[in-house]
């Protein structure tokens, strides 16, 4: 199978929540074959399966695609007018284990200030942090 087989393979799994990812498949000596994923709202995903069987890769890509919850976070993702300040205040979130709620408010509080769209804020606010409700959350009530 070559690498185009896998990252359909990838792409299919996804489904709908492909939109706007990228899937990209590697063969290393090593790793096995390393896919990676990458989302403009995303830091994205390296994803090293430790085998060269493709079948094989495959199963272990869903397997770890489907424990996170990174693909659906990302693919709910509105169009994003402030990419480096959402991308900054997610890393953030996830280096300090923020809850939800501390998410939220730090994403309410830049709306206020203009800093983010109501868009960017209801996807922040719902799908950032632990316990996020993983719908959007508007700050407008």
């Amino acid at each position: 199978m070559a690498s185009s087989s896998i990252e359909d393979a990838i792409c299919e799994w996804l489904g709908p929540r492909l939109d706007r990812w990228t899937v990209e498949a590697s063969a290393d000596r090593q790793a096995g074959w390393v896919i990676t994923l990458t989302h403009p709202a995303s830091a994205g995903l390296i994803i090293e399966t430790g085998t060269g069987i493709e079948g094989d890769a495959i199963g272990t890509v869903t397997r770890v695609l489907a424990a996170t919850k990174e693909i659906d976070i990302a693919s709910s993702a509105p169009a994003l007018e402030h990419l480096d300040l959402l991308l900054g205040l997610r890393t953030v979130a996830k280096m300090f284990g923020w809850e939800n709620l501390e998410a939220g408010a730090v994403a309410f509080l830049m709306f206020e200030n203009g800093h983010l769209t109501l868009d960017e804020t209801a996807w922040i606010a719902g799908y950032e942090g632990h316990g996020a409700p993983m719908r959007p959350r508007s700050p407008l009530g």
